[in-house]
């Protein structure tokens, strides 16, 4: 008999260097498995307890992948969102 575990991609916020992304996941990818988030920000999936949230910090939330997010949900986006501006970029200062 199988132990199921009910995952839901739609709610998956990887966090790479601190700042949680949108997954956009279709299928639960493998451990070590490379991922690309909306913003284009990547790195090699690793699951972890939910205990253990929060034990590096809270991260931030990438500004470019809630525009991606606004912009599929047909939300306005304010001229002076943050996540509109290239010196946001994820790895860029």
């Amino acid at each position: 008999m199988s132990a199921l575990i009910y995952i839901d991609l739609t709610v998956a916020r990887p966090v790479i260097d601190g700042v949680w992304h949108l997954a956009g996941l279709s299928v639960v990818p493998a451990p070590g498995e490379e991922i690309t988030t909306p913003c284009g920000a990547a790195g090699p999936v690793v699951f972890v307890p939910s205990s253990e949230r929060g034990r590096d910090g809270v991260p931030a939330q990438c500004l470019h992948c809630d525009v991606q997010e606004r912009r599929r949900l047909g939300y306005e986006i304010r001229a002076d969102h943050p996540g509109l501006h290239p010196r946001t970029r994820p790895g860029r200062r």
